[in-house]
C-alpha cells in the first residue's frame, strides 16, 4: 500500500514510450497508445538522454532511429543534418561508384561512375521531394520542406551505407571475374537491396511522424509516393547507365528500342505480345 501512495509533493515521473512519447509504466512491454513494443535498459529517462547528447548523428541513426525521427519532427539541427547526411551519403556512393567503375580498368571510367552513382541519389531526392512534401501536408503532418528534406537524406544514407558495405563484395568479383555481364547483374542485385533498405526505413521513419502528429491514416500514401520514387531512380539510373548501356543489349538492339525506360519496357512488352512491326 505504501509503495503505491505518492510522497510528499513528490511524485516520480514516468519514463515516455520513445515511438509516441505517451507516459507509460516501466513494468509494460508495449506502449498503450501506439502499441509499439517497448524495451527499458539498466538507464533511467535523464541517463538516456545525456547518453544519446554525447552521440554523433551517426551513432544516433545505429542507435537510436526513433530518437532521430523524434529531433526531425521537432525541427532540432535541420541544417547540420541534412549537411551530415549528404556528406556521408556522397563519400559512401563514391567509394561503391569507383569500385564499380574499376573493372573497366580506366581511371577515367573510376572517376565518372564515381560520379553517377551520387548523382544517381541525389538526383532521385530532389526530384521526389516535392511530392514527398505535399503528400506530408495532404496527410496532416505538416512538416517543412527542410524536414522532408532531412528525412530523404537520412533514407539516402541507408541507401548508400548499404552500397558501401557491400562494396567489398563488389570488388572481390571485380578482380576475379572477367564477366561484364555478371557484375551487371551484380550490381542491379545491390541496387535492389540497398534500395529495399532505404525504402524500409523511409516507412518506419514515416509510421513515427504519422502517429506523433495524430494521423492515424496515410501509410497507403507513403507507399504509393515510394513506388514514384522508385520510378524515378530507375528513369535516372538508366540516362545514368548506372547499371550498363541496357539500350546496347542485343534483345534492345534488334528491336531498335531506344528512349526512356517505360517507354523501351512498354515498346519490349509490345512486340513481344505481337503489337509491334
Amino acid at each position: 500500500m505504501d509503495s503505491n501512495s505518492p510522497t510528499e509533493g513528490k511524485k516520480e515521473s514516468l519514463p515516455l514510450c520513445p515511438k509516441c512519447s505517451q507516459e507509460v509504466n516501466k513494468n509494460l512491454t508495449e506502449c498503450p497508445k501506439c502499441n509499439a513494443m517497448l524495451f527499458w535498459d539498466s538507464f533511467g529517462q535523464k541517463e538516456r538522454l545525456e547518453r544519446i547528447s554525447r552521440y554523433s548523428l551517426g551513432q544516433m541513426f545505429s542507435k537510436e532511429q526513433e530518437y532521430l525521427f523524434e529531433t526531425i519532427y521537432r525541427s532540432e539541427r535541420l541544417v547540420s543534418k541534412i549537411l551530415y547526411f549528404l556528406l556521408f551519403s556522397v563519400f559512401f556512393s563514391i567509394i561503391y561508384g569507383a569500385i564499380l567503375g574499376s573493372h573497366e580498368g580506366a581511371t577515367k571510367e573510376i572517376g565518372i561512375m564515381a560520379l553517377k552513382v551520387p548523382l544517381l541519389l541525389l538526383s532521385t531526392l530532389l526530384i521526389s521531394a516535392p511530392l514527398l512534401y505535399a503528400v506530408n501536408l495532404f496527410l496532416g503532418i505538416s512538416l517543412s520542406f527542410l524536414q522532408t528534406l532531412a528525412l530523404l537524406f537520412i533514407v539516402v544514407y541507408q541507401f548508400s551505407l548499404a552500397l558501401v558495405s557491400l562494396s567489398p563484395i563488389l570488388l572481390l568479383f571485380v578482380i576475379y571475374s572477367d564477366s561484364v555481364s555478371f557484375l551487371h547483374i551484380l550490381n542491379i542485385a545491390f541496387f535492389v537491396l540497398a534500395g529495399s533498405l532505404g525504402i524500409a526505413l523511409l516507412w518506419k521513419a514515416s509510421d513515427y511522424l504519422l502517429i506523433r502528429s495524430g494521423s492515424q491514416t496515410g501509410s497507403l500514401f507513403i507507399k504509393i509516393w515510394s513506388v514514384v520514387y522508385v520510378f524515378v531512380g530507375l528513369q535516372m539510373a538508366w540516362s545514368l547507365k548506372i547499371f550498363g548501356d541496357l539500350s546496347q543489349l542485343p534483345l534492345f538492339k534488334q528491336l531498335g528500342i531506344e528512349g526512356n525506360f517505360y517507354m523501351a519496357i512498354f515498346e519490349l512488352a509490345k512486340r513481344f505480345m505481337g503489337g509491334g512491326d
